[in-house]
């Protein structure tokens, strides 16, 4: 596998002199190492080092002969919890608001008729208490196919608790990919900047879907600023130019009389 990759590389790299690297020495400097490799990951090592040396984005090791167990999914509540050592007991520290309207932004704690605030105590998973000395998401794992129930409270006490169930997800990056989405800029009423989402490098699949959501309802705006400091990559900036740089050829109107 060692030297298949490595005449891979000699045979199909876009640049014929490998960036001016020795191509054939560095195969008997990483080669040296194969015999001590026991391990797929080892190999993977061995063979990222090797391809780094082009020094060229893009160029990827990953997979191979080997699995990782299967870890059990978390009954996720769409929300940070803290804990309140003075209480002995965690609260629910912030609420991602998310965008019910697409599963894909769905938090639950938000949906309809769940009564769960910013700053309560939870007190109880499925009714197992939670204190402390417990870990919150141990109590939520392999949940994430059925509704789950906590018992909450204002005060780190049980008198006047009340109980929630709420629909779960199983990752909350989406959630916190929107608050950090794409700014949209946008003139309050008392003509005070305000934005709508915090900024947020991404020139991938979800900047895209986010960029054609905020950017056509606000087409008659004069100025896009596209801040692209920090971008960690991507591969859509040629699909924003195409539609900024699109223009208006013909119109289609029909009248009733």
């Amino acid at each position: 596998m060692f030297n298949e990759v490595w005449r891979r590389y000699r045979d199909f790299f876009y640049a014929k002199n490998m960036h001016g690297y020795d191509w054939n020495a560095l195969r008997q400097q990483y080669g040296a190492l194969v015999p001590y490799v026991a391990h797929r990951s080892d190999l993977n090592y061995v063979l990222g080092e090797m391809v780094s040396e082009l020094s060229t984005s893009h160029s990827y090791i990953e997979g191979g002969d080997f699995e990782m167990p299967k870890r059990g999914q978390i009954a996720l509540p769409g929300a940070t919890l803290g804990l309140d050592r003075s209480a002995g007991r965690y609260r629910i520290a912030k609420i991602y608001r998310g965008q019910n309207e697409e599963e894909l932004y769905r938090s639950p704690l938000t949906e309809i008729g769940i009564d769960a605030r910013e700053g309560d105590y939870i007190l109880a998973i499925d009714g197992e208490d939670l204190t402390a000395d417990k870990n919150p998401y141990q109590l939520l794992r392999n949940k994430a196919n059925r509704p789950v129930q906590l018992t909450l409270n204002a005060k780190p006490s049980t008198d006047g608790a009340r109980r929630i169930s709420y629909r779960p997800i199983t990752t909350e990056r989406n959630l916190i990919y929107l608050i950090g989405s794409i700014t949209i800029a946008m003139p309050s009423r008392s003509h005070q900047w305000t934005r709508r989402l915090y900024s947020h490098s991404d020139m991938g699949a979800a900047g895209i879907r986010e960029f054609l959501k905020f950017y056509y309802p606000q087409i008659r705006k004069e100025a896009l600023v596209v801040d692209v400091r920090g971008n960690g990559g991507g591969n859509i900036s040629q699909m924003l130019i195409e539609r900024l740089h699109r223009e208006l050829l013909g119109h289609f109107l029909r009248s009733r009389f």
